[in-house]
């Protein structure tokens, strides 16, 4: 072996020694992370969605995570995010590790892989990845330890969600979502132009103790507003609870929410309100929802009106059922000795006439039950008779 051939052995053998030492890159879904995988050409690099923290960190985990595989259509998709940078690090992967919070307290994190050594060589990212790289190089000197920025930032980059592993763990997403790659972060980014409001329809609602109710909001934009639009809700009482779905209005110009009131048994009748909180880019509204809550309805009683308690009957009995007060009766049954004997639908009363030849000599109960159209059920007073044939 010549002298010269033996040099560039030991020159190729320090080279890999110095890869695997100084760029020690990922390995959980890392072609996922820095786009070789298989999918990576079918995101749409050209439009960004806007989002949030909350979000975000609000979606379902999947059950599988694939090596090579996207799950659509979230990790097929662009985000932007505007929140704060609250501290930075360098990982053994050689990743940047940024930890993004929104003003609720919601965290998740952004990471910017190193496009020299750990990006291969085709990832549609490549550029993206080599671009945010050197913004954050621009404003800070990236090291081994955490550094504190708390400042606002714009992040462009693909969503993924990350194997749980040790390591790492500052405002981790509890469902390990993350924006990997980054491909583009603006620090301080100025408002976003235009303005939004809120609607709600309807703007007042009623729900029943025991029930629930909704209505849709959504909001019109002025001045080229095109920012997404997260929201929260007032709860003015124990006795309701309210839910959005989604808690994030995305496009502000097409997309809504549905606002859901639930009372429990015991919420008192009465008239409450609940303010629906907005926020997008540099704008904050607000919105009152009316809500009345009602007692629960009850099933109307019913009554037996028959020959008299106790009497004796010989030939034919007739007996009537009627509804007292309350919500209407959609049924109603008569019964004889606990025996359904006739019923009627959708009428408030029954009469009824029964042959006593066709009933044994002697005392026989007979009572009714009223039905509203839930099904609830009320049972008259029950009436003795003695029948004499």
């Amino acid at each position: 072996m010549t002298i010269k051939l033996r040099r560039l052995l030991v020159a190729g053998f320090f080279s890999l020694l110095s890869n695997s030492l100084f760029a020690q890159c990922g390995q959980e879904r890392w072609p996922v992370k820095t786009g070789t995988d298989s999918d990576a050409g079918s995101v749409d690099l050209s439009t960004a969605t806007p989002t949030t923290v909350a979000n975000l960190t609000s979606l379902a985990k999947p059950s599988t995570l694939p090596q090579s595989k996207r799950i659509p259509p979230t990790e097929l998709t662009q985000w932007t995010i505007d929140a704060t940078l609250v501290e930075f690090v360098q990982e053994q992967d050689q990743d940047y590790h940024l930890v993004m919070s929104d003003n609720a307290g919601h965290t998740m994190i952004v990471e910017i892989p190193d496009p020299k050594n750990c990006v291969g060589a085709g990832s549609p990212f490549a550029s993206g990845i080599a671009n945010a790289r050197s913004e954050f190089d621009n404003r800070f000197t990236v090291t081994t330890s955490f550094q504190p920025a708390n400042i606002p930032v714009r992040v462009k980059g693909v969503a993924m969600f990350d194997i749980k592993h040790s390591g790492h763990l500052h405002g981790v997403a509890p469902n390990q979502i993350e924006l990997h790659p980054v491909l583009d972060i603006v620090f301080n980014p100025q408002a976003v132009n235009g303005d939004f409001t809120l609607t709600a329809s309807p703007l007042a609602i009623t729900v029943q103790q025991g029930g629930t109710s909704t209505t849709t909001l959504a909001t019109t934009t002025s001045g080229g507003f095109n920012s997404s639009v997260a929201l929260t809700a007032s709860n003015p009482s124990p006795g309701l609870s309210v839910s959005l779905n989604p808690i994030t209005i995305n496009d502000p110009s097409t997309d809504s929410s549905t606002l859901t009131v639930k009372a429990d048994a015991k919420t008192p009748p009465g008239n409450y309100s609940i303010t629906i909180f907005g926020k997008g880019g540099s704008q904050n509204h607000s919105m009152n929802v009316a809500v009345s809550a009602t007692a629960l309805a009850t099933v109307p009683a019913t009554s037996i009106t028959a020959p008299g308690d106790g009497s004796t009957i010989n030939g034919s009995l007739n007996v009537t059922a009627a509804s007292v007060s309350g919500a209407p009766i959609t049924k109603i049954e008569i019964y004889i000795d606990g025996a359904i004997q006739a019923w009627v639908v959708n009428s408030a009363s029954l009469s009824f006439a029964w042959d006593t030849t066709k009933l044994q000599n002697g005392s026989h109960t007979i009572g009714a039950r009223g039905y509203d159209n839930g099904g609830n059920v009320a049972n008259s007073p029950a009436v003795t008779v003695t029948v004499s044939n």
